[in-house]
């Protein structure tokens, strides 16, 4: 099977996004989130993730074997790029300036 997880749509942080990725993996993979955009049968028995992430894609091979590994891990140990924190989906916190001509 291949699943082609699309991080760039998701509008949380990575941390959230990592502890949503282990249920993934640790629920048998049923593509239930967001940002899975494709599942398709591609004739081998143990599952292929097809990361994207600010234009860049890393595939991580998901079998019985690693499954908890990478779930406890987090997809972003398996990849060359590093993630942005903020993925291009979501909306970055505002900055808040405290000047004494704004505090009472």
């Amino acid at each position: 099977m291949r699943v082609v997880m699309d991080r760039d749509t998701c509008t949380t942080i990575l941390s959230a996004c990592e502890n949503c990725f282990a249920t993934f993996l640790l629920r048998g993979c049923v593509p239930d989130r967001g940002c899975i955009m494709a599942v398709e049968d591609d004739g081998h028995e143990e599952t292929t993730l097809l990361v994207r992430y600010a234009g860049n894609e890393a595939r991580v091979v998901v079998t019985d074997e690693n499954r908890e590994l990478l779930a406890y891990d987090g997809w972003t140990r398996y990849v060359e790029v590093a993630p942005d924190y903020f993925s291009p989906g979501a909306k970055k916190p505002q900055s808040v300036l405290t000047s004494p001509d704004h505090m009472n």
